[in-house]
């Protein structure tokens, strides 16, 4: 495979099976994912592909984009140091008189300026020049859009896109559910991801310098690789790391890497997709509407819309189920399948769980707040966690304190006290276990809530109507006023289960 290969392919999007295919031999593996992975690279960095949003990307061009991809592949760069061989004959040696020799006059006005456009057959090279406008930098090749047709009065012609290659051999459903809570660098797992054409792998972030701190660049990086949505299966593969899998779904000992958590089948049409091709499980089909899918599963444990569309809940000891309807219900649009966590399964009634005695009491907690960090109440509330003057001096230089957030999934809040030189307990948060990478805090909440609480049993179980609601894409939240404290409980609209609670101190007044 030679870089020339990808010339042809400008203009192909992420789906096209052609320009997956070309990356991969050229050692490419990773496919373009939201804002901060447009850009591709080898692993050396010298050859570099620049990919646009299919939807901007046919604002600026009269040639419809090949497949249907999220992404289309709009350039690509060639850098000094690259020692293959290079299309069109050229040659990261050449001087400027060999590259006008090879490519013809360039359109620039100015024949002597570092950056020079050419034209050849339907494509654009634009070569950047360094070093005074001597030695070659780059080459970048391209399609003519419309601003570079305007600039260098090129005519254009509007070309209808170009039949895909073969799409891939549809996937089977129950095969990649079989795989759920594996990891991607088990043989089985990753053979047969490699045998789909799948090549994205989960990471975590790389340390960036001597303290193994991570760029923002690469954090989001290392998040998106979390969720692989494959435009060329209608699929998207979303993992876990598998400490926090442990938490949520089994007893064994945490180790490092990643596991399969869930698999999204994505209907034709939706974000843009051809879709998933092959057989739903459980018997769905794509176009069936609410009716025909509760005759083949039963009724929904929940009813609510989930970013945008009215999504439907199916909870069992076997199967966690997310149905998404179309916008106007009229069939389906994606399937959610993942194995239920242990919350799910308190939420049924088909588990339990003990209270840990090493947890701090909340009451004697809520009791605490507005008291100084040394007062002996606090100390007690805390006193599962040896709350000792170490703990005490950290909590007194700042306003946060995560000191057992990912052992207990217990943060505490701090804030300066009336008296000069004193600190005071703000309020707490308590989350479940994986949110946030914690342990999950493991003792009863506030008003015998529970992080397995339905939606629908939160307000009852407080006794009276919240003083404020609010409702997001998947999550919402209850906010009481209470005599001595505030409770504010965050729920997911996901899973239909509590997800964290905070309480703080009263509003003044």
């Amino acid at each position: 495979m030679t870089i020339s290969t990808l010339v042809p392919l400008i203009g192909h999007t992420s789906a096209s099976a052609a320009l997956q295919d070309c990356m991969l031999g050229l050692g490419m593996k990773k496919m373009p994912k939201g804002d901060s992975t447009t850009r591709v690279r080898t692993q050396d960095k010298l050859v570099s592909l620049e990919f646009d949003p299919t939807e901007s990307y046919m604002g600026r061009n009269v040639r419809e984009p090949v497949g249907d991809g999220g992404f289309t592949l709009e350039s690509f760069d060639v850098h000094q140091g690259y020692l293959g061989e290079l299309p069109f004959g050229l040659s990261l040696a050449m001087e400027r008189q060999q590259v006008d020799a090879a490519l013809g006059r360039a359109l620039d006005e100015d024949p002597k300026a570092e950056v020079q456009t050419y034209r050849r057959d339907a494509f654009l090279i634009i070569v950047f020049y360094g070093r005074k406008g001597r030695k070659i930098d780059t080459f970048r090749f391209t399609r003519p859009n419309v601003h570079s047709a305007k600039r260098f009065n090129i005519e254009l012609q509007a070309v209808a896109a170009e039949t895909p290659s073969a799409t891939a051999q549809p996937l089977s459903a129950p095969e990649l559910l079989s795989f759920l809570g594996a990891s991607p660098d088990d043989a089985a797992f990753g053979a047969w991801l490699d045998q789909h054409g799948i090549h994205d792998r989960p990471h975590a972030a790389p340390g960036v310098d001597g303290h193994g701190a991570a760029s923002d660049e690469t954090l989001r990086e290392a998040r998106l690789s979390e969720i692989d949505e494959n435009e060329r299966h209608g699929v998207a593969l979303i993992y876990e790391s598998r400490e926090n899998h442990g938490r949520l779904f089994s007893a064994e000992a945490a180790g490092q890497g990643y596991v399969l958590k869930q698999a999204a089948f994505y209907g034709p049409g939706v974000s843009g997709r051809a879709g998933f091709q092959g057989e739903l499980p459980f018997g769905l089909r794509f176009a069936d509407g609410p009716a025909q899918v509760q005759e083949k599963l039963s009724a929904p444990i929940a009813r609510r819309v989930l970013h945008g569309l009215p999504a439907e809940l199916w909870v069992d000891k076997d199967w966690h189920l997310n149905i998404s309807y179309t916008a106007d219900a009229s069939r389906v649009a994606i399937v959610h399948v993942r194995r239920p966590n242990r919350y799910d399964l308190e939420m049924i009634g088909a588990a339990s769980s003990e209270a840990s005695r090493n947890a701090p009491d909340l009451e004697k907690l809520n009791a605490a707040i507005g008291l100084a960090v040394d007062d002996a109440k606090l100390q007690a509330a805390l006193a599962p966690l040896a709350w000792n003057r170490d703990a005490r001096d950290e909590a007194g230089r700042g306003d946060e304190f995560f000191r057992y957030l990912k052992s207990h999934g217990l943060s505490l809040y701090f804030r300066d006290g009336a008296d000069a030189g004193t600190t005071v307990l703000a309020g707490y948060r308590v989350n479940r276990a994986g949110d946030m990478d914690s342990a999950g805090y493991p003792g009863p909440l506030p008003f015998g809530l529970a992080f397995s609480t339905r939606l629908e049993d939160i307000i009852p179980r407080v006794g009276r109507d919240p003083d404020a609601h609010g409702v997001a894409e998947d999550t919402g939240y209850f906010l009481w006023n209470l005599p001595g404290f505030r409770l504010h409980v965050l729920y997911s609209l996901i899973d239909w289960q509590v997800y964290r609670v905070t309480c703080s101190g009263p509003v003044a007044g």
